[in-house]
């Protein structure tokens, strides 16, 4: 009986210790190829951000904002006040959140993020209303 109990409380104890132990972040690139968090910095480090994202389901309709180069886009988003901001981040943790897991708008510059954005914007099914907010709170909170 002795035995028993010895080899059910180390059993569990080890199946508690494999499902409890912290695990590296991971991130599935469009090749369903997995990628840790340590190769993630690691290609911060040398300038590769914002890897692998999928085009291949984007929406191709056009728009005005659609239309407008990067840096056009950079110097809209600093004419909007706080409230579009603030309504960005509600979309950010609503739509964003609901697919994965949501990444600090420091943790990228705002160039990345409005490259980022236009690219995801049609996969989370923004509208552009929302994705101009989004974008505007991201790239106020972007690392300068």
């Amino acid at each position: 009986m002795r035995k028993i109990c010895l080899f059910s409380f180390i059993g569990l104890n080890i199946i508690l210790l494999f499902n409890c132990s912290p695990k590296a972040s991971k991130k599935v690139t469009s090749e369903n190829k997995v990628v840790t968090s340590e190769k993630i910095e690691e290609d911060k480090k040398i300038g590769i951000e914002d890897r692998d994202i999928d085009m291949s389901d984007a929406d191709n309709t056009d728009s005005e904002w659609k239309r407008k180069s990067i840096d056009e886009k950079f110097d809209a988003l600093g004419n909007l006040g706080v409230e579009h901001q603030d309504l960005g981040a509600d979309v950010y943790h609503s739509k964003c959140g609901s697919c994965h897991k949501l990444y600090s708008p420091s943790s990228r510059n705002a160039m990345s993020w409005i490259k980022i954005l236009d690219k995801m914007a049609p996969k989370a099914k923004l509208n552009e209303e929302q994705q101009i907010n989004v974008t505007a709170f991201l790239v106020n909170k972007a690392k300068k």
